[in-house]
């Protein structure tokens, strides 16, 4: 990555709990790996909002970091002391979709609930997404 890079990820909305251990994995993972990290929610509810991770070398320019950071519709994620249960992860021991379980649990009732909910609007679900 470039000096002035950034590296954005947008990711589902859970950060805390069991959901969100996987999102924390992520995070400290990047954080191990020599990125200044930034978390952001798109909304007050991690069930009904994303989370934008930006990422940026630790030489990158201030004014980079804060000309992007500032563009962001969205609200900071203090995150730091939730890390602490997170594993790194690696190549060797891949284990974010275990990490994700709860999570993808959760995203599928409430999405299906969602597009299920659209019948009564005389709309039908798609069948694949």
């Amino acid at each position: 990555m470039k000096t002035n890079g950034v590296f954005a990820m947008n990711l589902w909305g859970y950060y805390s709990g069991e959901k969100g251990r996987g999102i924390r994995s992520i995070y400290k993972t990047l954080q191990e790996s020599g990125f200044q990290t930034y978390l952001r929610a798109t909304g007050p509810d991690e069930n009904e909002s994303n989370l934008l991770m930006v990422c940026f070398r630790a030489d990158c320019s201030p004014e980079i970091k804060a000309e992007t950071l500032s563009k962001l519709k969205s609200i900071p994620i203090d995150i730091e002391q939730l890390i602490a249960d997170a594993p790194v992860l690696t190549d060797d021991k891949p284990a974010l979709d275990h990490l994700n379980q709860e999570a993808y649990k959760q995203f599928r009732t409430v999405y299906v609930a969602y597009y299920y909910s659209l019948r009564q609007f005389g709309k039908e679900p798609p069948v694949f997404y």
